[in-house]
């Protein structure tokens, strides 16, 4: 969808940008509004969580941590490892070991999560980070299959799905920041609000738990 805005923009037709960010700037050239979810916020809110349980856990903001990612170049991707790292540039002494490109599938994540456990044995990782639920799922599957329950209640997810929310449940799982899909309502009162001439907001963040 890169190309839109330009289309868009040659053709003088008007733009709304729905849940992904596209390369650009709304608000100029015919486009509009985008309405999305701040990944950037989702980053730091997991990043967060993981810093308070390891200082639970050993008293210190410290370990290892692999990250599955959702697919590579996808701006809720870019965002959400911008939070990240805003978060961990200041704990030096958490480090990240190696991330994986999951596809944002569960067979994605247990895939990826079959190799990191192959590289890296029992003892040298303390956490994982999957970019949404179902990635995490798959992660979960794949160190139930191995024997590393060690890894079990150490797994953060993204999007508060139900599956994500019951292995939240059953202990496998930490937490999962909320990707609500909520966009319908604001990006009918955008189009209105053009259409009456009215100013339209170039970035409508929907909000979440």
């Amino acid at each position: 969808l890169a190309p839109v805005p330009g289309l868009a923009a040659a053709a003088k037709v008007p733009l709304i940008v729905v849940d992904r960010n596209l390369p650009g700037k709304a608000g100029t050239n015919g486009w509009i509004s985008v309405i999305t979810t701040d990944f950037v916020d989702s980053g730091i809110r997991a990043a967060k969580d993981v810093v308070a349980q390891l200082q639970d856990k050993k008293g210190a903001a410290a370990g290892k941590w692999l990250h599955i990612t959702g697919n590579v170049g996808a701006s809720p991707v870019i965002d959400q490892g911008k939070g990240m790292e805003q978060v961990f540039a200041g704990y030096p002494d958490i480090k990240l070991l190696s991330n994986c490109d999951s596809g944002n599938s569960r067979e994605g994540g247990r895939k990826c999560m079959e190799d990191m456990l192959q590289a890296f044995p029992a003892g040298e990782v303390d956490v994982v980070i999957a970019d949404n639920d179902a990635a995490a799922l798959g992660a979960i599957a794949a160190i139930k299959a191995a024997g590393r329950d060690e890894l079990l209640g150490w797994i953060w997810g993204k999007d508060g799905t139900l599956d994500g929310l019951q292995a939240i449940l059953d202990g496998e799982m930490v937490q999962s920041v909320q990707t609500p899909p909520f966009f319908g309502a604001d990006s009918v009162t955008a189009y209105e609000d053009y259409m009456a001439g009215k100013p339209v907001e170039p970035l409508v963040f929907v909000p979440k738990e």
